[in-house]
C-alpha cells in the first residue's frame, strides 16, 4: 500500500487503522468507498479467515465540523466482527468484493 491512508477501487478498499480505531474498535468507511458497498444498513456476507459475518455499512451524523457543516461519518458494522479482531495487533485492513453481496476482510 501507497504512504496513503486509504485507497479505493471497484473491488477494494483498503486502510490504513488510527491508533483512535484500534483503542474503539471501529472500521472507518471513507465517503467515496460507499460505492464498493450495498446501500447503508444492507447487510452483506463478510468472510474474515474461516469465519463469515452479517455485515452491514451504518452511518452516524456528526458535527464535528461545527453545525453548520452537518455530514455523516460511515463505518463497517458486524455482530461478532470486533470480538474476532486482533485490535491493535494490525495497521490495515483490506475489504474486497468478492461478488455481490459478498466481501472478504484481511488485516496486517
Amino acid at each position: 500500500m501507497s504512504c496513503a491512508k486509504y485507497k479505493v477501487s471497484k473491488t477494494t478498499y483498503q486502510r490504513k487503522l488510527p491508533s483512535k480505531s484500534a483503542q474503539e474498535k471501529f472500521i472507518f468507511i471513507t465517503k467515496d468507498a460507499l460505492k464498493l458497498f450495498p446501500p447503508t444498513g444492507k447487510p452483506f456476507n463478510l468472510q474474515l479467515g474461516e469465519k463469515e459475518f452479517k455485515a452491514n455499512i451504518q452511518g452516524k451524523s456528526c458535527q464535528c465540523m461545527g453545525p453548520d457543516k452537518p455530514h455523516a461519518h460511515y463505518y463497517l458494522e458486524g455482530r461478532g466482527l470486533k470480538k474476532s479482531l486482533p485490535w491493535g495487533k494490525f495497521s490495515e485492513i483490506t475489504i474486497r468484493k468478492i461478488s455481490e453481496g459478498k466481501y472478504s476482510l484481511s488485516y496486517r
